[in-house]
């Protein structure tokens, strides 16, 4: 370390600048010197000296002076400075030290004396600087956190900006693909209910091809879009009381008939005394068919697949497992079986259909439920897949509430006593048009068209509606608008509404109820679902 200091003489006598000078070179200091006020200011500012000893009494400008104009200076106030005068009275030691001077030294000093208020001096400068490094490496440090934390900001808002992409992307390709859809599969509806004349066993077997592929197609869509929700943490579950057995049971009917194809063989046994769990049955319903689709999709001809339950009080976990007798999966394979787009890497696999997305999903509907899956697996001796939940104790008025719900499934829907009512369909797709059209049509109704949501509200207005279909997507005005426009008029505002759109993102539902609409139909629709709700809706209507 350098402990050489630069150390400003100043004395109007040349004399004891040079007796000063001499003192600091002793000392191991590098004496620099300036003759009156003036100089000593601007051999301050040049050199930036690491002390001063200002002399008092000079001719011109004296110390006084000079210590303000140091102290006043923002580049130069930090200097130590050390008063030096003949006077030695208590005044003139308070004036130097009230003027902001470090120290005072009465002539004639000791060389002790001067010595250790040099040393005091210089290690005073010696902290400041130290402390001036420690600033710098702190306003370093912030001026780097600053920029990272504004990085980090336009890469939050860049994110944020590709989830809202991601999201409109989503929503525009679900609208696409819904609306000709419903084409497809209301077209396939409507011929195999004969609605356009009598359907040979061929035609009516094509007709049930086509909704086959229709209805396939839609739940590609539908895990695409249940997954994004599930990303953006919109996907919200809907707990209830739910019998373990009938959900088993309605899992293996959905999958009974291509296991059959396979001559596949399906078992199911539910421990006894594992009665019911609170979980949303139509999520859990989702997990066990994706597992047993995947079950048979991968079990070979003649092969075995069955779903087992077993309840563990002890931990209060309820395990649906799902095994079968089929290929396999390596453990290589297994690390990647949850993620999204990804299949298992097998000439077999490549056989088989499939987004890559229905595991994915169940393990976030499993998660979702506060649950976990595992899988156990060997090549060539078939798979297990172990779903457990949470089992929590069914509550009695929960349980009866579940009751009376049932036995109000169970309950025959009665039609409306409005069979013959006129609706109005606001509609831009033709082909949609055509086929909802002639399908109220052959049900007894009369139906009005309009093109857009301008449409709409002539059309209500000239002639009434007993209830009105909106599209929600239109040129022109879109459904939104209509809707809006028709329950400010007074004669218009009880017509039920049912809002029949392609968008099918998490909030669209509550977008079109908060608009004022009574309903909300996501594309496609079941032709015979959209009937129901029409006559449920006007039943309604008469009741009020």
């Amino acid at each position: 370390m350098n402990d050489k200091a630069l150390i400003l003489v100043v004395d109007d006598i040349e004399a004891n600048r040079m007796v000063l000078s001499d003192r600091m070179i002793a000392l191991g200091h590098e004496p620099i010197e300036a003759e009156n006020g003036l100089a000593a200011l601007d051999m301050a500012k040049k050199k930036k000296p690491d002390l001063i000893l200002l002399d008092i009494m000079m001719p011109e400008m004296n110390g006084d002076e000079v210590l303000e104009r140091l102290k006043s200076d923002e580049s130069l106030h930090h200097i130590p400075v050390i008063m030096i005068s003949a006077l030695s009275d208590m005044d003139t030691i308070l004036r130097c030290i009230e003027g902001g001077a470090d120290d005072y030294l009465a002539k004639p000093f000791k060389p002790a004396i001067l010595k250790a208020r040099i040393t005091a001096g210089i290690e005073k400068m010696r902290f400041f600087k130290k402390e001036e490094r420690y600033r710098q490496k702190i306003q370093e440090y912030f001026m780097r956190i600053k920029a990272q934390t504004t990085k980090l900001t336009l890469a939050n808002a860049e994110l944020a900006r590709a989830a809202g992409l991601k999201d409109e992307f989503l929503a525009n390709m679900s609208h696409e693909l819904r609306t000709p859809l419903t084409a497809i599969l209301g077209g396939a509806e409507a011929l195999q209910e004969e609605i356009y004349g009598k359907l040979n066993a061929g035609q009516m077997k094509f007709a049930s091809l086509v909704e086959k592929g229709g209805r396939h197609l839609l739940s590609l869509i539908n895990d695409i879009l249940d997954i994004a929700k599930i990303e953006a943490g919109k996907l919200e579950l809907h707990k209830e009381i739910t019998p373990v057995d009938k959900i088993c049971q309605g899992s293996i009917r959905l999958i009974k008939q291509i296991a059959a194809k396979k001559r596949i063989s399906i078992s199911c046994e539910v421990q006894a005394g594992v009665d019911d769990i609170l979980a949303d049955k139509i999520r859990i319903k989702q997990v066990l068919i994706n597992l047993l689709t995947n079950a048979v999709k991968f079990t070979p001809e003649k092969g075995r697949i069955g779903l087992e339950v077993q309840g563990d009080r002890r931990r209060d976990i309820v395990r649906f497992i799902v095994w079968d007798s089929g290929i396999g999966i390596s453990e290589e394979d297994l690390a990647g079986l949850f993620q999204p787009f990804v299949q298992v890497d097998s000439s077999y696999t490549r056989e088989q259909q499939g987004t890559g997305l229905g595991l994915v999903m169940v393990a976030r509907l499993t998660e979702m439920h506060g649950g976990s899956v595992n899988v156990k697996s060997e090549v060539g001796e078939g798979s297990r897949f172990i779903i457990s939940l949470p089992w929590q104790e069914a509550v009695a008025e929960e349980s009866d509430a579940a009751d009376q719900d049932a036995q109000l499934e169970s309950e025959p829907k009665t039609s409306a006593s409005k069979l013959h009512c006129s609706i109005l369909l606001a509609e831009d797709n033709e082909t949609n048009r055509s086929i909802i059209t002639d399908y109220l049509i052959s049900k007894g109704h009369q139906v009005f068209i309009a093109e857009n949501g301008a449409q709409a509200i002539e059309s209500a207005r000239e002639n009434p509606p007993d209830i009105i279909l909106m599209d929600i997507q239109m040129p022109v005005m879109n459904g939104f608008e209509a809707i809006k426009f028709i329950r400010a008029d007074y004669d218009l505002a009880k017509v039920p509404i049912i809002a029949l759109t392609a968008l099918a993102m998490a909030s669209d539902r509550e977008k079109c109820i908060q608009a004022g609409a009574d309903e909300y139909l996501s594309k496609p629709v079941q032709l015979k679902e959209l009937l129901n709700t029409i006559e449920a809706l006007l039943k309604k209507d008469e009741q009020w």
